[in-house]
Order: C-alpha cells, then sequence, then structure tokens
C-alpha cells in the first residue's frame, strides 16, 4: 500500500507562528484549567452519591477521558468566539471509517512498534533514562462490570477523544495554518508526549503519534490513526487488567 505525502511548505511568517503558538498555548492553557474542572465535577458527583456502584479505577479512567472532551469544548468555544470555527475536515470527521482505514491502521501498529524500537533504543544511550522504569497508573485489578466499563473507556472513548484532540483539531488547525505536515506532526507528538509526564511512556507515545499524524496526512481524517490506537490501548488493557 503506497503512501505519499505532500511536499513540505517551508515558507514562515509572523502572523503563522503568532497563530501556531496560540493554539499551542490555548491548549496547555486548556489542560490545566480542564484537569480542574474535571477533578472538581468528580469530586462533587462523588460527594453527592451520584456515582454510587462506580469503582475507583473505572473513575480515574473516566476522569482522564473527561479532561479531553473539557479541552475539546474549550477550543471548539473558543474557535468559534474567535471567528475561526472548525469544520469537520478540519478535525479529521468529515468521512466515517472504511476499510482503508482498516488496512492502514494494520500498516501503521506495525509502523509504530518499529519506530518506537528505534527511539527507545537511541534513548537507552541517554544518561539517567531509564527505559524499563514502571509506569504509574494507579489502577488497579477489576472485574465483571467494572472491566467492561474500564474496556470502554480506555480502549474506545480515550483513543477517540485523544486523536479528536491532538491529531484532530489541534494538526487540522495547524496544517490550516500552512505548517509543514512533518513540523505539525513533530510539535504535536511533542505534546502528546509531554502529556503523559513519564520519560519512557513519553518516547513510546510519541512514536505513535508521529505515526498516526501521517495516517493522518495521508487520509485526511483520524480514522485509520484511531484504529492505531485502540490496538495500542487493547494490549495495554490486556496486560494490565486481564492477563495480570
Amino acid at each position: 500500500m503506497k503512501v505519499e505525502l505532500k511536499r513540505p511548505h517551508l515558507t514562515f511568517n509572523k502572523k503563522q507562528w503568532i497563530g501556531v503558538l496560540a493554539w499551542i498555548g490555548g491548549v496547555v492553557a486548556a489542560y490545566i484549567v480542564a484537569a480542574y474542572l474535571s477533578s472538581g465535577l468528580f469530586w462533587v458527583l462523588l460527594k453527592i452519591g451520584a456515582l454510587p456502584f462506580a469503582n475507583q479505577t473505572v473513575l480515574m479512567l473516566a476522569q482522564r477521558v473527561a479532561v479531553y472532551m473539557i479541552i475539546v469544548a474549550f477550543l471548539l468555544a473558543g474557535a468559534w468566539r474567535l471567528q475561526q470555527a472548525l469544520s469537520r475536515r478540519d478535525m479529521g470527521l468529515w468521512r466515517l471509517l472504511d476499510w482503508r482505514d482498516i488496512g492502514l491502521g494494520i500498516v501503521g501498529v506495525f509502523a509504530y512498534l518499529v519506530l518506537t524500537v528505534l527511539l527507545l533504543a537511541i534513548a537507552r544511550s541517554i544518561p539517567g533514562f531509564d527505559i524499563n522504569q514502571a509506569q504509574d497508573t494507579g489502577l488497579g485489578k477489576l472485574y465483571s462490570y467494572d472491566l467492561l466499563m474500564a474496556f470502554l473507556v480506555l480502549v474506545v472513548a480515550t483513543p477517540f477523544f485523544e486523536e479528536l484532540l491532538f491529531r484532530g483539531i489541534l494538526y487540522g488547525r495547524l496544517r490550516s495554518l500552512q505548517l509543514p505536515w512533518w513540523l505539525a506532526a513533530v510539535i504535536i507528538s511533542v505534546l502528546f508526549g509531554a502529556a503523559h509526564m513519564q520519560w519512557n511512556v513519553a518516547v513510546d507515545v510519541f512514536a505513535l503519534s508521529l505515526v498516526v499524524c501521517v495516517l493522518r496526512e495521508k487520509t485526511e481524517s483520524i480514522w485509520a490513526g484511531f484504529l492505531v490506537h485502540v490496538i495500542k490501548n487493547f494490549v495495554a488493557f490486556y496486560v494490565v487488567f486481564v492477563a495480570a
């Protein structure tokens, strides 16, 4: 399956970079505010007994998704208020998932694995970098109904909203500002890695983001990358909650 990418646009101007920095700053600010709002919302819901049967692990996963949902809402509202409303094509949602996305998604999984191995091999040579550091997820063992809820949140909802935010809204807006696809991909991948707040995990998700950005550029939609993300999170779900 041949993947062709557009030639990089290498002309930059002040207005372009102001727009790029404004969107990056907006995402960072929205992330901070959303984290506090999400924590406050779930605290209130627990206090009033609105979540009487919720498992702590499921709540933690759901709160993370809520953060991304709030960020997306902030960005869409802000863009509309500034008369820069995003279209479905801007967000990579202009069409539904098709068979081509499935094929590219499978190819993307293998590309992600290869790139991750290469980047971790490079990172291994950095003094003080521990590629074997365990990720502190704070998640525990789940059973029955809670396991199903965790699956829906971790394997379906999380990939969708992360792809919508990073490779949908932000990537679409940076490309609309005439940023080269490869530079937009690097910027977004750095932000995506930083959002996971652990060096070895950041390298892994940086590789994931680069691959799905290529798929986003090729297909002009988030669906192929979404499938790669789903497969990655499914493996993590199985290892953490089923096989453990």
